[in-house]
């Protein structure tokens, strides 16, 4: 076997330091590549199940606009399953109720994340109907 001059040592053993740096770096990229796509995933299943929540609740408060269980200033909390009631929550509050129009603020929150939609409503042939809806901003 022959042997290595210090000159070539020296380049075999930064040829090597080079490439342990490469593969070092190269796995923390796609470590960090996968905790951001975790990260946006926990978030965008957040975000999915407090839009249900809301949709829910625009259905909550649509039925009780049509038994005229919703007041001025009254706030009424959705019930929910059992499954997630410990985790979520829905409250409709009746804004301005009249006889013609309404509008009802309904809140969804869930694992720490908390959206609000605005409902405008109005009433014709006993039926209430939904005009526009919001969301606040975040």
């Amino acid at each position: 076997m022959k042997q290595l001059s210090t000159r070539e040592r020296g380049f075999a053993m930064v040829t090597a330091i080079f490439g342990l740096v490469l593969v070092s770096s190269l796995m923390l990229a796609m470590m960090t590549t996968l905790v951001a796509d975790a990260r946006r995933t926990v978030r965008l299943r957040g975000d999915v199940q407090i839009q249900q929540l809301l949709l829910a609740g625009q259905e909550f408060a649509t039925g009780q606009l049509m038994s005229d269980s919703i007041a001025d200033n009254a706030e009424l909390v959705m019930p929910l399953p059992q499954a997630i009631s410990a985790d979520a929550k829905v409250v409709v509050k009746g804004e301005r109720v009249a006889s013609q129009v309404a509008t009802v603020k309904v809140s969804a929150s869930i694992g720490g994340l908390t959206r609000t939609h605005t409902l405008k409503y109005t009433k014709r042939d006993a039926h209430w109907t939904m005009q526009s809806a919001t969301m606040e901003p975040l």
